[in-house]
């Protein structure tokens, strides 16, 4: 087997060298449901994701602060229930059900979650995406969404 030394730390894992796309997350999307006048998650489990975290705090005078944050590298043949659509189509489509987006605000969390929410604060622990960034360039295998958290 040959291994084919890049400069790109992304194009490493997405040329299959290295099977770094062996993680699940869970991804609840928030809506306003009109039909019931309230806020709503929606579920998505993505499987074939690239999940890092890192835990951290911010300790001031007064007290610590958490300083938890994740990347996720979703590539674009990653699995899951519903088909992907971005933030502004995922607004306006009349039915969601069918689709899942990847947008700042939206929470994710690391693994398999089966927890329907209705508040955050429901979740024990979880990450809310701060940006999202489509990396569009190269070959289809090389193509992914860069997702930051905290």
């Amino acid at each position: 087997m040959k291994l084919y030394i890049t400069t790109s730390y992304t194009q490493v894992l997405c040329i299959g060298v290295f099977n770094m796309f062996n993680d699940t997350i869970t991804i609840y999307n928030k809506y306003y449901d009109f039909d019931k006048d309230l806020d709503t998650y929606q579920r998505t489990i993505v499987y074939g994701v690239f999940f890092n975290s890192q835990e951290g705090y911010i300790k001031n005078s007064t007290n610590n602060t958490s300083d938890d944050k994740a990347k996720i590298f979703i590539p674009l043949n990653h699995s899951s229930e519903r088909q992907f659509l971005n933030a502004h189509e995922f607004e306006n489509a009349e039915d969601k059900s069918a689709y899942f987006t990847l947008a700042p605000g939206d929470l994710v969390v690391e693994g398999e979650s089966h927890l329907e929410i209705r508040l955050a604060k429901n979740l024990k622990h979880y990450f809310t995406m701060t940006t999202v960034d489509f990396k569009g360039f190269g070959s289809p295998r090389m193509r992914h969404w860069v997702v930051h958290a905290k």
